[in-house]
């Protein structure tokens, strides 16, 4: 899983990049979103930095689990 960084909301994508989820409000629900458009346009960030980013202001991330196969 990649944590990023979409547009000052917190997103991850799938290891192959092609399935993205993002909160796109606090408090509000993971929902799927364009992956391509994360993809090309998000910013990486270590998992650390993203929750510290993130957490303050939208809550505990608990981020879809995205790599189960």
């Amino acid at each position: 899983m990649t944590f990023v960084n979409w547009d000052w909301r917190p997103a991850v994508l799938a290891e192959d990049w092609e399935l993205a989820f993002a909160m796109l409000e606090p408090g509000g629900p993971w929902v799927e979103v364009d992956a391509a458009d994360v993809a090309y346009t998000a910013g990486v960030m270590s998992e650390a930095a993203w929750r510290a980013k993130f957490e303050p202001e939208f809550g505990s991330l608990v981020p879809p689990v995205l790599d189960a196969k």
